[in-house]
């Protein structure tokens, strides 16, 4: 099954329409939107660009430098905005961008290496788990953060960030975060779904209005992915994340896409958010209210893992660690990471917030994953 994907392929059904459009030619020195390095950008780089947001070709497939046409060293929706408002002449020359955060001198336009990996699903109608590989990607061919800072997420796609309740087998129930990244599909922590010997079978989706506090509605999983190295090693934190799928459209809801940062990115300082529903707040409990607040990333984050200032506590693992910033006057968001919770240190205020970090296999996982609300 195809997975629907929401604002990003109506990208792809742009492309149908390349031989109408005229290409911008390029030269050595000005060639940013030139993702398949064909000497032009047109069209055929806004729907290249798109089937690596959707997880379908590797990094290695598009020029990743000239791809960033924000420069921000991150590779996301808002370069496709860029890209696309470029080929269709709304926007009048590349590289651009409305933020401060730019990096021109980048060179480094490193990820993680793709590889197989291999998942559990379990169906929550019946109790049934099954195994299944995503192989590698295709190579396509033609501030501080030592204060709890946070505050009362009400931005303008605050909704696609929910809350979970679930059940342990410990007979507790928990809090947890997670969001939305596509028509059914949560993104969260795989300690959210997996309790270290089984998947959490009490499971309930709630979804609130943009100020988090009012319920809209209550949603029930239809299957739970994790990742098959987690479930042998669930101390770990490598392969911590996790993927809730729902009969249910979430596309009222909004949703928070997912980008890729480069290894550059990783030693900036740059700013990263994180937003989720904690249990405590400086010391006191709060209610079912969605929190956020801005760090800045660590240099000691890793290939597999996000390392970031901004404070968070129990409630707000499954949440997403974001970029934040507006084209045309429109904010939005890209999550870069998933939040796993938080690494104590002493002393206390010096604790900083750790998650996976998005890779090329993990928008796969998310964004082309045939095995999801499939009989495989």
């Amino acid at each position: 099954m195809k997975i629907f994907k929401g604002m990003l392929s109506m990208f792809t059904a742009l492309a149908m329409f390349v031989c109408t459009m005229p290409s911008v030619k390029v030269s050595a020195t000005t060639i940013y939107g030139d993702v398949n390095n064909s000497g032009t950008v047109d069209l055929t780089d806004v729907s290249m660009l798109n089937l690596y947001l959707e997880g379908s070709v590797s990094a290695s497939s598009i020029n990743k430098k000239y791809a960033d046409v924000d420069q921000n060293t991150v590779l996301d929706v808002c370069d496709l905005k860029t890209l696309k408002a470029y080929v269709t002449h709304s926007l009048s020359y590349l590289p651009y961008s409305e933020s401060e955060n730019t990096f021109s001198d980048c060179s480094n336009y490193v990820f993680p290496s793709d590889s197989p990996r291999y998942y559990t699903k379990y169906k929550c109608s019946t109790g049934a788990t099954s195994t299944y590989p995503l192989n590698a990607l295709s190579n396509y061919m033609p501030r501080t953060g030592n204060i709890d800072g946070r505050q009362i997420d009400s931005s303008a796609n605050a909704k696609s960030v929910v809350e979970l309740e679930y059940k342990k087998n410990d007979g507790q129930w928990y809090r947890g975060s997670g969001f939305i990244v596509d028509n059914h599909i949560i993104a969260t922590c795989a300690h959210c779904i997996y309790n270290g010997t089984s998947f959490n079978t009490n499971y309930t989706i709630k979804i609130y209005d943009s100020n988090g506090s009012t319920l809209l509605n209550t949603l029930y999983a239809k299957e739970l992915h994790v990742p098959n190295s987690y479930i042998s090693n669930p101390s770990g934190t490598d392969y911590d994340y996790g993927l809730i799928y729902v009969d249910s459209s979430l596309s009222s809801y909004g949703n928070i896409a997912l980008g890729t940062a480069t290894d550059y990115f990783m030693t900036t300082s740059s700013d990263v958010s994180i937003s989720g529903f904690p249990g405590e707040v400086s010391g006191s409990p709060v209610g079912i209210v969605r929190y956020f607040e801005t760090g800045s990333v660590l240099s000691t984050s890793t290939d597999a893992l996000l390392k970031s200032t901004a404070y968070v506590s129990l409630g707000d693992s499954g949440g997403p660690m974001y970029i934040e910033y507006s084209l045309n006057g429109t904010p939005f968001r890209s999550a870069i990471g998933i939040c796993e919770g938080f690494v104590p240190t002493s002393p206390y205020n010096d604790r900083y917030s750790v998650g996976v970090r998005i890779t090329t296999p993990i928008l796969r996982f998310y964004m082309d994953n045939e095995y999801i609300n499939s009989n495989n």
